[in-house]
């Protein structure tokens, strides 16, 4: 660390470059994800477009666990970056073995609902292909947790760049792998569909947690930031899910009412929900940009609550906003101006597709405002990263789960399954949530409130 407390690189804290340096290897990782994500849908999209509609729902039934249980975990990278910022180095691989022992108790919820969740959530006639995509995945479901923590340790320090490299090489193993488990080797490898996608990103997660465990357990990690002390502590676990659990109870709701709405359009018929699919393919897969700068603004803050310097963070947002606006405007070409070749990335050479309706016009009309979506999105979550990096995150669980609902699914129910509006309302459904959410985190940020806690003492 820096000789000068809550200061993470060379640059002037909260600076634009210092959000930079700190955002870029974090997008990355961000990307590696997401990418892994979006490479699952074109080659299932080319193995049967009915599949990838069915994995896209079965995709957010399991993000409603897998995220919910990733962000309780990530709650290490607050303390991790805390403890930088205030110089108790030895305490850092505390919160980080916690986690660690949390993401293993999620066996006793991934598990049982890998059995028994497909059938019951999974039971329309377009959905029930997913069945077995959802069940493996949700078998690798701790795995997802458990890299979250391990990354804490790197994140929450300002190290980035070794993440984003385990995670890269992990997800070009995903790649190789999915694309000769989906469609098989013939007298080699049987073809197993969306069962063989989700093996693939199974085997992948699990190269990922070796390489950050192996990174994490280092003689010089071990002596200088206490990573070898793995013994389960009571008070700094519960200190964690404390702080971490609103965050996961507020993602484990929302999410549950994306895997809903997605639900509710792939009863309208093949044409929307395959406009729906592409649509939110992208949205995820641009997802790393708002997701990797929100990491690093959680960082970046929770080093300077460390350090006692909480005047600084209103710079790093401005900064952030800057680094927002810049990355929108470059979005602006593939889901606006040119989005054809983005859209035939999934259609084109697909018989299936070429025979609906309009649909090219229907997925462009739906990116123009996967773009807004996006936005709005954006600017959300520079301040949920802020608030959360204080751990005002009660705010945010009661935000989470009022605005999902309230401004997402039934707005989506109401108006598209009971007085019949065309399903294309809900790409306007999106942006009405995100609006809201933006809204109410700049209140809460503006009232100060966030300034009140404190974590690690």
């Amino acid at each position: 660390m820096s000789t000068e407390q809550g200061k993470l690189t060379k640059y002037p804290i909260g600076s634009l470059r210092e959000l930079w340096h700190i955002s870029w290897p974090l997008m990355l990782m961000s990307f590696s994800v997401y990418a892994m994500m979006f490479a699952d849908r074109i080659i299932l999209s080319r193995y049967s477009m009915e599949v990838m509609n069915a994995a896209v729902v079965a995709g957010a039934a399991y993000a409603a666990f897998v995220f919910s249980m990733l962000s309780l975990a990530l709650i290490a990278e607050v303390f991790v970056g805390q403890y930088n910022g205030s110089g108790q180095l030895k305490r850092i691989g505390e919160p980080v073995w916690q986690m660690v022992w949390f993401s293993l108790m999620t066996i006793c919820i991934f598990w049982p609902a890998a059995f028994f969740l497909g059938d019951i959530f999974l039971n329309q006639e377009a959905t029930k292909v997913a069945i077995p995509y959802f069940k493996w995945i949700m078998l690798f479901g701790p795995l997802g947790p458990m890299i979250g923590a391990l990354a804490a340790f790197n994140v929450g320090r300002g190290k980035t760049v070794v993440v984003t490299l385990a995670v890269a090489t992990g997800n070009i193993i995903n790649a190789i792998l999915g694309y000769f488990f989906v469609f098989g080797i013939e007298g080699v490898i049987p073809s197993m569909g969306g069962k063989g996608a989700a093996i693939a990103m199974g085997i992948s997660e699990a190269i990922q947690v070796i390489i950050l465990f192996t990174i994490f357990l280092k003689e010089k990690n071990r002596k200088l930031y206490g990573t070898g002390k793995f013994h389960f502590k009571s008070k700094e676990f519960f200190k964690c899910i404390k702080v971490g659990g609103p965050n996961a109870i507020a993602f484990g709701v929302g999410i549950a009412a994306w895997a809903f709405f997605n639900d509710l359009i792939a009863g309208t018929g093949l044409a929307y929900m395959t406009a729906l699919a592409i649509c939110q393919n992208y949205f995820f897969f641009f997802f790393f940009i708002t997701e990797g700068m929100g990491k690093a603004v959680t960082t970046i803050t929770a080093n300077l609550i460390g350090a006692k310097k909480p005047e600084m963070v209103p710079k790093l947002l401005i900064s952030a906003i800057k680094l927002h606006g810049i990355f929108i405007c470059i979005l602006m070409l593939p889901l606006i101006f040119y989005s054809k070749p983005f859209i035939d990335i999934f259609l084109a050479n697909n018989p299936s597709a070429q025979n609906i309706a309009g649909l090219y016009e229907m997925a462009d009309n739906a990116l123009t405002w996967v773009w807004v979506t996006i936005l709005f999105n954006g600017i959300a979550w520079i301040f949920m990263a802020q608030l959360t990096a204080a751990g005002d995150t009660k705010f945010l669980m009661y935000l989470n789960m009022i605005s999902a609902w309230t401004f997402l699914l039934m707005p989506a129910y109401v108006f598209i399954q009971v007085l019949g509006y065309s399903a294309s309302l809900s790409w306007k459904i999106m942006v009405l949530d995100v609006v809201m959410m933006s809204i109410f985190v700049i209140l809460r940020y503006r009232s100060g409130k966030w300034k009140k806690f404190n974590i690690i003492d």
